[in-house]
């Protein structure tokens, strides 16, 4: 069987991690200091869900100016679209929901699943996006919200498995369901890989 085509794409401004969010989902690898996007970058991984098989067609846009419409068109004919903010900057949350005035006007069709990722969740201290206000930004908008930190691993594998779900409309039991239910939690959370496996965080 083959399986099903998902395209996701990740928006957002510069330098909120859109890159390290997708490397680490897709080799486990993190760079304290990367080199920014230029145009787009195409990834693929295959999911596995409840005996679906998904191959992820993930795409990193740049997040600079100068590549604002070329974003545009990669976001086309999008199954998920993640809005990525900056947890420790208030400009890139704005500017995030800028992004998402100029999809919904353009791009985003009443099937695209939305996503919020605030990443840089481990530098909490530095956090200046309120978890109430990001909270409710995504609830209006029927977007899925999670905190992540591609420098601790955390929050980003989980974060697209419930995207995943939600295309698939499967509830958190695995029964396929006929409204999709926004989760109100601060899902952030660090996960501890196991010794016995070999794999730490960088």
């Amino acid at each position: 069987m083959e399986p099903d085509q998902v395209k996701i794409v990740l928006i957002g401004e510069a330098r909120v991690g859109k890159s390290s969010i997708i490397s680490r989902y897709i080799s486990n690898t993190f760079q304290e200091f990367g080199t920014p996007t230029l145009g787009c970058a195409y990834h693929t991984r295959q999911l596995n869900i409840n005996d679906k098989i998904l191959k992820l067609n993930i795409w990193d846009t740049a997040g600079q100016e100068r590549y604002h419409s070329l974003s545009k068109s990669y976001s086309r004919d999008s199954k998920i679209i993640i809005l990525v903010y900056d947890i420790t900057s208030y400009e890139s949350f704005k500017a995030m929901k800028r992004w998402h005035e100029i999809l919904q006007k353009e791009i985003v069709l009443p099937t695209t699943i939305l996503g919020v990722f605030g990443n840089k969740a481990d530098l909490i201290q530095s956090e200046e996006v309120p978890i109430i206000e990001a909270q409710k930004f995504a609830n209006v908008i029927n977007a899925s919200f999670r905190k992540t930190s591609a420098k601790e691993n955390a929050g980003i594998e989980e974060g697209l498995i419930e995207l995943c779900k939600r295309y698939l409309k499967i509830g958190d039991h695995g029964a396929p369901r006929e409204s999709l239910r926004i989760s109100k939690q601060d899902l952030y959370e660090k996960h501890k890989k196991s010794k016995c496996c070999g794999n730490k965080s960088k």
